[in-house]
């Protein structure tokens, strides 16, 4: 009973993968607040409403904004609560122009990954053999985040406060699990 055992593991950490904050909002040119019309001068538009994407009103909704800084929350909390981008970290770029985001500055979440097996081999009769095998994958059950959110057209604010998924870890990848097998060999 006490014989046969091998124990094996492997660990994965890796750094986030980089991201880039885009948005997929349409344009939206400022407007008069008395007549809600668009604000137009010599026949072009002055300005962007606020929200507005496409920045360079080409019809292609997937811009970049300008970024004031690359500084990000690395935090579990940030992650999953308040995001990692500052509220006016992102400005809206000159009009008429695409921002100033340099690409791959900003980082998502790392990755730390150990699973461990276990083998038994026993000898049942003559080249008669059984092997017991148990497989634990993310052994220490640590979640790890994935998907963060970095289209602007997500972030919402209610009350001043940031309530989109903006900035925020969507998902993760498998938690713990384990897989129990054996082999017969003759």
């Amino acid at each position: 009973l006490g014989s046969g055992w091998i124990i094996s593991g492997t660990g994965i950490m890796q750094s986030g993968n980089p991201l880039n904050v885009y948005t997929t909002a349409p344009f939206a040119p400022s407007t008069d607040p008395t007549t809600g019309k668009p604000i137009v001068v010599n026949g072009k538009y002055v300005g962007y409403a606020p929200n507005s994407g496409d920045y360079n009103a080409n019809g292609d909704n997937f811009d970049f904004p300008d970024v004031t800084s690359y500084s990000q929350g690395s935090s579990r909390n940030a992650f999953l609560h308040t995001g990692i981008f500052s509220q006016s970290q992102f400005p809206q770029p000159t009009f008429g122009q695409e921002g100033n985001e340099k690409y791959n500055r900003f980082v998502g979440p790392n990755y730390k990954d150990f699973d461990v097996a276990l083998l038994k081999n026993t000898k049942i009769r003559g080249s008669m053999n059984f092997r017991f095998r148990i497989e634990i994958f993310n052994v220490l059950n640590r979640p790890n985040l994935t998907g963060v959110d970095t289209n602007l057209a997500d972030r919402l604010y209610r009350n001043g406060v940031e309530a989109g998924n903006f900035g925020k870890a969507t998902g993760q990848h498998n938690p713990r699990f384990i897989q129990i097998g054996g082999t017969f060999s003759f």
